[in-house]
């Protein structure tokens, strides 16, 4: 059977398979880097993907200063960019939210000696990826995905704006429903106990999500009250989620003619709410009320944490390095 990742509890992602042989990879063009991966468009057995690399196990950035008594191989399970995308995408297929998403096919490993035509781009390897002397015969972690392409020339800039600006909005979305769209879907997400995290310009394509490396998915060691006291809000991870789609809004509508704004939100208006009969405040010590009302910032009424995930799929491995 088929190894899923990463080896603790909750959903996992699977290899990626093209038949029974071996893949045949041909890298097309390089599409971009950012902290945790760079991305490729590729070919496999001749059909086009995204190809996803991941950076070596860094330890910079997993988040380990919650009141939470992890390991190390917990804290790379459950922080590390590509097992975190490997549990998002293992629930977006069980809930069945694909089509809210870029989908995703499988991991794959890959050797150095897949890189070839690359190599003369030693730094890739070597700077961007953290490939170093010491990660000699360890393979490169990677997600194969679905290639979501764009029309940044959907719609013309408005005046003294700048054509850079506009076709990086004209990314995110091509129009109102596209909006309408990752509204819905950053919901379902939540709803399916995902906390994407961050949620920018880069991160979005035509209303879908396209990347996951920061998520945390239910079941997840911050993610549970109990042990971590009151150190955390679990609305406030819902909240940022609502408020970056909120403000990809409003970059678009600063961006775009009247006849072309989105009028939809992923949250409510505080100034509405407060007009709102039988509106009350959070009572001391209560957790997780629907609203904070009465503040300009309402509250998120979607809790992730409370999501019944299925049941156990196996103890974690003593390995750490587990790809």
């Amino acid at each position: 059977m088929d190894e899923g990742v990463p080896p603790v509890p909750g959903p996992k992602l699977y290899p990626f398979k093209d038949g029974d042989g071996p893949l045949d990879i041909k890298f097309l063009k390089f599409l971009g880097n950012g902290i945790h991966a760079l991305v490729w468009s590729v070919l496999i057995n001749g059909k086009p993907y995204v190809l996803k690399v991941f950076n070596q196990f860094r330890s910079d950035y997993l988040e380990s200063n919650w009141e939470v008594k992890l390991s190390k191989d917990e804290e790379y399970a459950y922080f590390d960019a590509f097992s975190c995308e490997c549990r998002a995408y293992g629930r977006i297929r069980e809930a069945g939210l694909e089509q809210y998403v870029a989908r995703c096919y499988g991991y794959i490993k890959l050797a150095r000696s897949d890189f070839i035509p690359l190599l003369q781009h030693t730094e890739l390897l070597e700077r961007r990826l953290g490939y170093k002397q010491r990660h000699q015969g360890r393979p490169f972690r990677a997600i194969v995905k679905e290639h979501v392409k764009t029309d940044p020339n959907i719609h013309p800039p408005l005046p003294n704006l700048g054509t850079y600006n506009v076709r990086w909005t004209n990314r995110v979305f091509r129009d109102a429903n596209d909006a309408k769209h990752l509204i819905r879907g950053v919901k379902r997400l939540q709803k399916s106990g995902i906390l994407v995290r961050d949620i920018n310009s880069g991160n979005v394509m035509n209303g879908r999500l396209v990347d996951f490396s920061r998520a945390w998915t239910v079941p997840h060691p911050v993610l549970v009250k109990e042990k971590i006291g009151n150190t955390v809000d679990f609305m406030d991870g819902g909240y940022s989620d609502a408020s970056e789609v909120d403000e990809l809004i409003d970059i678009w509508n600063g961006q775009h003619l009247p006849n072309l704004r989105i009028w939809d939100r992923c949250m409510q208006n505080g100034n509405y709410c407060d007009k709102i009969r039988n509106h009350r405040e959070r009572r001391k010590g209560e957790f997780g009320p629907k609203w904070k009302w009465g503040t300009n910032n309402p509250g998120w009424y979607i809790r992730p944490e409370l999501y019944k995930w299925q049941a156990d799929n196996g103890p974690a491995t003593k390995s750490r390095h587990w790809v």
